[in-house]
């Protein structure tokens, strides 16, 4: 992540380690609990320097099914409707305006393009797990078109192959 978007006591705090990732961890459980504290201990500063509630963005990647929607209306090979522009920032082409290609950026937190797995959507929202357990009120809500892959994004496919953050949160708090 860029540094120089980052609040002033954040800047250098990723980067500089901290006393629990000085020394290799034992395991490779011991390393995720060690980045999980670090990356809780990151969001804590966020929350004191910013607003008390994050918005994060994840842009669904194309389903089969999206490119013959776009032959039966005419749209194949036009830009998609909603695109990652950067680590915080996404674009959408305004119906209206789809003829002169005007598009309409908006900023989040963190946004997440097509190819995002789900453990790093869960890397993002862990922090919340702890949150809850140190005694805080926490929240972590989809929102989105139907379709917008909010239930892929919270439950994750329906075998069970890739869980979603729901099943991940819940695995964190009570060790299913």
């Amino acid at each position: 992540p860029d540094q120089a978007d980052s609040p002033p006591s954040l800047r250098g705090a990723a980067a500089s380690p901290s006393p629990a990732s000085a020394h290799p961890p034992a395991s490779g459980l011991d390393d995720l609990s060690e980045l999980a504290d670090e990356n809780a201990s990151l969001l804590e500063a966020l929350h004191r320097e910013r607003a008390a509630v994050l918005a994060f963005c994840r842009v669904r990647p194309p389903t089969p099914g999206d490119a013959s929607a776009e032959r039966a209306m005419g749209l194949e090979g036009s830009p998609a409707a909603v695109q990652a522009l950067s680590a915080t920032e996404v674009g959408h082409v305004e119906q209206a305006d789809s003829s002169r290609g005007a598009l309409r950026t908006v900023g989040f937190d963190r946004v997440l393009g097509p190819g995002a797995k789900q453990a790093g959507v869960f890397r993002l929202v862990a922090p919340v797990a702890r949150a809850v357990l140190d005694g805080q009120c926490a929240c972590v809500m989809a929102y989105g078109i139907t379709g917008s892959g909010k239930t892929h994004t919270m439950q994750g496919p329906d075998d069970g192959s890739d869980p979603g953050v729901t099943p991940r949160l819940l695995h964190r708090i009570f060790g299913l």
